[in-house]
């Protein structure tokens, strides 16, 4: 009677040890998984970091804008500097009016510096391409 009840014992040890062997492999794998996504990942990251979108020598062109006031022709995006690899504050909609305060020309393309008019003053403020407005009035 002992025999057996030892060799019960032993069996669902045994038992357990290969199911707790096959849950610890399986975290294995998973681990390695991950860790080989997060390093392609950070490669990924590394290679389109924000710092190497942006060119090496860059000139603005500062011009008094010949306008106040503008209305946007299409859907475009508000964005923080004058530069498209910027970040987007905000997707104005199409006849959206404008306060222009400023002008840049970049590369050739010029670029306001515009407020959308909003209560809340949050992202209302930053720069949009001149190809994407139309002038609305031109008294300064």
């Amino acid at each position: 009677m002992i025999f057996i009840f030892f060799l019960i014992i032993i069996f669902a040890s045994v038992v357990v040890f290969f199911i707790l062997s096959n849950k610890n492999a399986s975290q294995r794998r998973q681990i390695m998984m991950f860790s080989k996504q997060v390093t392609d990942l950070r490669n990924k990251l590394n290679n389109n970091n924000i710092t190497n979108a942006y060119p090496k020598s860059l000139t603005v062109k500062f011009k008094t804008p010949s306008i106040n006031k503008a209305v946007t022709i299409k859907k475009c995006f508000l964005y923080i500097a004058p530069i498209e690899s910027s970040s987007i504050l905000t997707v104005i909609e199409i006849n959206a009016q404008l306060d222009v305060h400023d002008s840049a020309d970049i590369f050739g393309l010029v670029w306001y510096e515009v407020t959308i008019p909003s209560i809340d003053r949050i992202n209302n403020k930053g720069w949009i391409k001149s190809t994407d407005v139309n002038i609305f009035t031109t008294d300064k």
